[in-house]
């Protein structure tokens, strides 16, 4: 194992800890939140949107781990009937398709942060900025577009050594 390779392994899996911490932290909130509705008839106002919030930043911070470990749901329906030199070719394919759409993600996501920093907008009940609840989203697909890049670059080291 390379040394980029251990640094990706490690900021995915403490990305993967804290993805966990943040569903932790959704099932305590639901918790205080049921108690408070009904032994003391006083709800969180700030509940629904917190939840929502921490899981979808855990949702995107899991994704460099999912793309780290290739485990990416996918459609293998051609990719099995193909083998050797055809099947490098398949996947090389798919992940130059995959990091595509994780640029433009990046480049649809990160103007609509600017903006929504520029803006000041904040969420109805907790008050927090949207830019930050928004930055999950590059950030998940920018790190595992990183990611992406380093593999690509191993599959066409791999092809020029065949």
């Amino acid at each position: 194992m390379n040394t980029i390779d251990w640094l990706a392994g490690r900021i995915t899996r403490g990305l993967h800890v804290l993805a966990t911490i943040m569903l932790l932290a959704i099932v305590v909130i639901n918790g205080v939140n049921v108690i408070g509705r009904y032994m003391f008839n006083r709800p969180m106002e700030t509940a629904d949107e917190l939840m929502i919030f921490l899981l979808t930043a855990a949702v995107f911070f899991c994704l460099p781990r999912c793309t780290f470990e290739n485990e990416h749901i996918r459609m293998d329906l051609i990719r099995s009937h193909v083998s050797g030199w055809a099947r490098r070719v398949w996947d090389l394919l798919i992940e130059l398709l995959h990091l595509a759409m994780m640029i433009l993600v990046l480049y649809v996501g990160i103007p609509t942060i600017a903006k929504l920093f520029s803006w000041g907008q904040v969420s109805d009940a907790a008050k927090v900025p949207m830019w930050i609840v928004h930055s999950v989203i590059p950030i998940g697909f920018g790190l595992a577009g990183l990611i992406l890049v380093l593999r690509i670059a191993q599959m066409l080291r791999r092809v020029e050594h065949s």
